[in-house]
């Protein structure tokens, strides 16, 4: 386990990188109509309201904030993420960020998603479970698998979040902006518990131009298939509001 003082240093420097390099678009006028527009090469996967389907592998993106969703955009169109020869979905999303020609596109994708409602109303419980959960293909890769066999232990992934995930992320899951620590509350179990095994078995946070990737894989990431199913099923008691 990584000492305390330890992280702390390597929190301030995640913090010095993120000041150095500014945001990763200047602040300029977006065309929400734009995105729009360009959303629709998502909502396939996504859905049109942006919940996500598990069908697709595609997590809920609506309302997620445009800073974190620029950075997520840009690493796709760059082949940062989803070139790794086992992330189906991420090859797949790698296909769909191509007509994301500029920084404009993918700075109005963003704002455009950021913009999206999410309520209590349209997140249902009952409604979301009525999305086939089916994959439409075979995916033949551990990379696949979501569970150990065993019950997840939220009381241990308390301790283990504790550790590890507060200072990036938030003792609530909230997100760090500044660390550059997205928000997990909101996400889907499987796709929290697919994506650490991601950075668990080497397909992502390996790109030398994946910065906050490398530090999550290096520093943030479960040591056991079991401690990443401990870890979500504790993120998921902290939801504030819709999980999907």
């Amino acid at each position: 386990m990584v000492k305390n003082s330890f992280k702390r240093s390597i929190a301030l420097t995640m913090f010095a990188l993120f000041v150095c390099e500014g945001t990763l678009f200047a602040a300029d006028e977006v065309d929400l109509q734009a995105g729009a527009t360009l959303w629709k090469f998502c909502a396939f996967c996504h859905n049109a309201d942006g919940l996500g389907q598990q069908r697709s592998d595609a997590p809920k993106v609506a309302g997620d904030p445009a800073w974190y969703t620029e950075r997520t955009l840009t690493k796709f169109r760059t082949r940062v993420r989803g070139s790794h020869p086992e992330d189906l979905p991420g090859m797949q999303m790698v296909v769909y960020a191509y007509p994301l020609i500029d920084e404009a596109a993918i700075r109005n994708m963003a704002a455009y998603i950021e913009s999206m409602p999410v309520t209590p109303e349209n997140a249902a419980p009952d409604r979301m479970a009525n999305r086939p959960r089916n994959r439409p293909y075979e995916w033949d890769s551990k990379l696949a698998i979501l569970d150990t066999g065993q019950e997840p232990d939220a009381k241990k992934g308390a301790d283990l979040y504790a550790a590890s995930c507060t200072q990036c992320h938030g003792a609530e899951g909230e997100g760090i902006e500044a660390l550059g620590g997205p928000r997990l509350d909101n996400k889907q179990d499987w796709y929290l518990i697919r994506q650490l095994r991601y950075f668990k078995y080497g397909a992502r946070g390996t790109h030398d131009d994946d910065i906050y990737g490398r530090l999550m894989a290096e520093l943030g990431t479960p040591k056991t298939d079991q401690d990443i199913v401990d870890v979500v099923a504790y993120i998921k008691t902290l939801s504030k509001g819709p999980l999907y």
